[in-house]
C-alpha cells in the first residue's frame, strides 16, 4: 500500500501530520477554547500573525489585531476580548 494512507496504517502517522505538528505549537489548540475561535481562525491567526498562545493574544487583540483579521466581526472579536479577558 502507498501514500499517506499506506504510512498511516504501517506507522500510525504521516508526512503531513509529522509536518504540521512539528511546525505548530501544542499551545495553539488553546486558542480553540475561546468562543468565536475555531478551527480556521486559530490556523490563520499562527499562520499569518505568528500567535502561538492565549498571552500572544491577548498582547495582539491589546494591540488593535483582531481587526486586522479575516472573518472576524466586531461581535466575534468583543466575545474573544472578553473571553480573554476572565
Amino acid at each position: 500500500m502507498g501514500g499517506e494512507i499506506g504510512d498511516l496504517l504501517e506507522t500510525n502517522t504521516f508526512n503531513a501530520w509529522e509536518r504540521l505538528t512539528a511546525e505548530t505549537p501544542a499551545t495553539v489548540l488553546d486558542l480553540l477554547e475561546l468562543p468565536g475561535v475555531g478551527p480556521k481562525t486559530a490556523a490563520t491567526l499562527h499562520q499569518t500573525f505568528k500567535i502561538a498562545s492565549l498571552d500572544d493574544l491577548r498582547r495582539f487583540v491589546a494591540g488593535g489585531g483582531l481587526e486586522m483579521v479575516d472573518g472576524i466581526g466586531p461581535k466575534t472579536a468583543d466575545r474573544i476580548k472578553h473571553s480573554l479577558n476572565r
